[in-house]
Formats: structure tokens, sequence, C-alpha cells
């Protein structure tokens, strides 16, 4: 084999210097860095594309006796780690699997995290059973979909194949619990390691998220009047909580773990079907035999959704949200409302788009999640957002350009969208923000005409009631 055949291209080899050479200095508006940024990441995904053609070439050459393997490619400069190492080379079998995925992400039209996804359920399923994935299908849906939502995707196949909508992966995760704990002696600290069942943990995380809340806020009474302050809900306040209940050193009421899971009324009535909803509040599939058990000990909480799958509101009767719009906003969003980002929703604030003090409602469709860091944005840092009937959320920036508009909330399945930039828009003021060709109805923070509010007498609010441990929420 004469080793000189091959040469690294001149467009690879000369990468680094062309990249070197790029002033960034000179741009004064994000949208160019955006759009830079965006065939970066392009261009990520190609690379990453042929580096697992190298390592799958490299295995075909050991497998051959004339040379090493794709690991030991990887691994020959030192220059990744060895999980990483390891990580190219799954990938590598992956897309000797199905070779038309190697192909969408060298075309930069899906990601590595997306090949790590069907590597991941891939090794699930017996060779029988691989041979009935649709690969045309997968590929599809790995360019169509976000990686997260893709991963979910993935397991719903597998599941679905496997015939056992997730059991198996669930008994596995709870044969994989653990807790450990060790005294550091150089730091003087104890540490605590473990991981838990998607069940087990949102009980555990949401009895602290609770604890921490209460002991976040401080009472004081001076001259007969009571004075309530939050304090800042840190580590080391949740450190205080998990202490505090593990070890009942306060007088704590024991409380029945609270347990979320989102199910749609048909899966409840009849069995899964291919658009079955069955997730914890974070996201997390369970099986239809774990759902059965909670609803032995489990309180129905209903929430009505309507046509469009968006809840039904509850009117302006309180300022803050209620326990019944929580569990609302519980059925259709895991994290945080804007764009891409992951906060879970236990971490959020239900802003009001058109302010209390302004005549706004806390209606279900005057109400968004968001994290700390983006409740900031939009009140400290000036940002712009308005909820379409939808729930899409569209955003502007402080000084009136359009940033991005965001897919709607779903828990359903096999939704193919991505998030992307509504750069049909393009720049608009902060004076006039209507967007050609857009329904303008929904809610404007800031600027709102009052369109799709709900009046107290046309609320239902019998849907509604107390939350209560467990709690099994019926869509």
């Amino acid at each position: 084999m004469n080793n000189s055949a091959f040469n690294v291209p001149t467009a690879i080899s000369s990468l680094p210097t062309l990249i070197s050479s790029i002033d960034l200095s000179t741009v004064s508006d994000d949208t160019h860095l955006r759009d830079l940024l965006r065939s970066i990441r392009t261009c990520q995904r190609s690379l990453d594309g042929l580096a697992m053609k190298v390592v799958s070439r490299a295995d075909q050459l050991e497998s051959r006796g004339s040379g090493v393997s794709g690991l030991d490619i990887s691994l020959d400069l030192g220059q990744v780690s060895a999980q990483q190492a390891r990580t190219e080379t799954k990938r590598s079998k992956t897309i000797v699997a199905i070779p038309s995925l190697l192909e969408a992400v060298v075309s930069g039209d899906t990601s590595s995290e997306h090949v790590d996804s069907v590597a991941k359920h891939f090794n699930k399923l017996t060779d029988e059973q691989k041979n009935r994935l649709d690969q045309a299908e997968i590929v599809e849906a790995a360019t169509s979909m976000p990686a997260d939502t893709f991963n979910n995707h993935m397991k719903r196949v597998v599941d679905k194949i496997r015939d056992d909508y997730g059991l198996k992966d669930t008994v596995e995760k709870q044969k994989a619990s653990e807790f450990r704990h060790w005294f550091n002696k150089k730091t003087g600290m104890g540490v605590f390691s473990g991981q838990l069942d998607p069940i087990r943990y949102e009980a555990f995380s949401n009895a602290i998220d609770a604890h921490t809340n209460t002991l976040a806020i401080t009472t004081t009474k001076s001259d007969g009047k009571t004075d309530k302050k939050t304090i800042s809900k840190d580590p080391n306040l949740a450190a205080s909580a998990l202490f505090e209940l593990v070890t009942s050193s306060r007088s704590i009421k024991q409380r029945l773990p609270h347990i979320s899971v989102i199910v749609d009324q048909k899966t409840l009535e009849t069995g899964c079907h291919q658009n079955s909803v069955r997730q914890t509040a974070i996201g997390t599939e369970l099986p239809p035999e774990t759902i059965e058990r909670l609803c032995c000990d489990s309180v129905l909480q209903k929430v009505v959704h309507d046509n469009k799958n968006i809840p039904i509101n509850v009117g302006r009767k309180y300022r803050t949200a209620t326990d019944a719009q929580w569990t609302a906003i519980k059925s259709i969003y895991t994290e945080c409302a804007w764009s891409n980002c992951d906060r879970r929703l236990n971490w959020c604030q239900l802003h009001h788009i058109k302010e209390w003090e302004t005549g706004g409602p806390t209606n279900l469709n005057n109400l968004v999640p968001l994290c700390s860091q983006h409740h900031h944005k939009v009140h400290e840092g000036k940002w712009t957002i308005k909820l379409k009937p939808d729930r899409t959320l569209k955003i502007w920036k402080p000084d009136g350009k359009h940033w991005t508009i965001t897919d709607p909330p779903t828990r359903e399945p096999n939704q193919k969208f991505k998030n992307t930039v509504d750069s049909g828009i393009g720049e608009i003021s902060s004076s006039n923000m209507k967007d050609p060709g857009i329904d303008e109805t929904g809610i404007d923070e800031k600027r709102d005409s009052g369109i799709g509010a709900v009046e107290d007498s046309q609320v239902d609010e019998t849907n509604f009631g107390e939350t209560k441990d467990p709690c099994l929420q019926l869509i």
C-alpha cells in the first residue's frame, strides 16, 4: 500500500491559519455575529462527521491487519481525553450501521449529539431488533428535531421495538440508583455523590426545592407589624434545607412525596398509543406500569386544554399564580420559556407579560415561565417579549431589533421543529412592533391591546383544585 497516495487536503490543514486571520473587532452588529456562529456550527458538524469517517476507516484497516484501531488513532496525539476518544469510537460504529446518518452530519444537517442519541438507544436492541429500525425515518428526525427532542424520539422508537414502553429501561435505572458519602480530610468537608431514577429524583428534588422556598422567606415582627422578606435561594440554603429534611432538626410537617406526572386522558383510559404523553414534570417518560402504580395512591388533577393544546385561563382574581395555574403550566412546559434555555421549570418564576400594576390579568395567556436570568432581562434589561396564542414567544432586544421567536412548547412526542430565527422580520423599532404578514394576536410586554384576555366571568374554575401530594396531573 502506498502511504503517500493520500495527503491532508489544503482546506483542512490551512483552516487554523484562516481562522486566526478573522478580525471581529470591526463588527458592530450582533446579527453578523449570529450569522458567523451559525456558519461555524455547520462547519463543526461537518468536521465531526469527517472525524467519524477517519475513525471508522481506521477500524476497517485494523480488521484487515494493516493498521491500528480508531480508538488508538483518536488517542495518538493525546489532544483529547480517553472518554472523548471512546465517544468518537462509538459514533464511528453507529454511522457504520446507519450510513445515511453520517451523510447528514457531514453536510451539516445534524450533529454529533444526534449520533450519540442513536448510539445510546441503538445499543439496547438485539441484532434482530436493529434490523427493524426505519433508518430513513431516523435520519429525517435527526435533521428536523433539536437534540433533546430527538433523544426522546429515539427512546420512543426503541421502546416501541422492544414492545415494553420503557419498562425495562425504568427498571435498569432503578437498579442503577446509588448513594455514596465520604469525608474529605483535605477540605474538611463531607461529600455526597449519587444518582436516582426519575421518579425518586423528582420526589427528592421537589422536597428540597419546597423546603428551600420555605427557608427563603424570613418573617420579622416589629411594632405589631409582620414583615416578610425573601432571601437569595442559593446552594448554601439548599444544603440547609436538605439537612433539616433529613434530620428533622426543625418541626417540619411530614408530607408525602410530590411527584407530578403528565398523562393524556386517552392513555390513562385505554393505554399507550402513538402520541401518548406520559412524562414526569421534567420530561422523563414513564412506562404505563409505573403510571398505574402511581394512580393507586394519587390525586388526579384535571387540566383542560383547548383544541390547540393550550390550558384554559383562570382570570384576574389573584396577583400571583395559583397552584392550579402552576399545574396547568407544568402540563406544557418543562423548562424556561426563553429561546433554548434549559433551566428547569421549578427554578422559574411566572412572569406577567402585561404587568399586574397596569391591569394585566393572572391569566395563563398572560403568564410565561422565566428563569431568574431571563426574568431580569425582561425587567432590568429592558428586553421585550410577546406571547402568541400558540405560546410561541417573540423576543426583541433593548434597542428594538427583533431577536428570535421560539417554538411552541409541547409535551407531545414526534414534534419535528427546531428553534429558528424569524429572519423574515428584520429590524423592528421599539415604537412599531408590527410584523408584516404575521397575526398579531397575543399579549405584548409593555404595549398590550388586550387581545386574548379572558374575563373572570368567562372562567370555569371548577376544573382546577388545590395541588395535593403525590399529584398525577391528567391532561
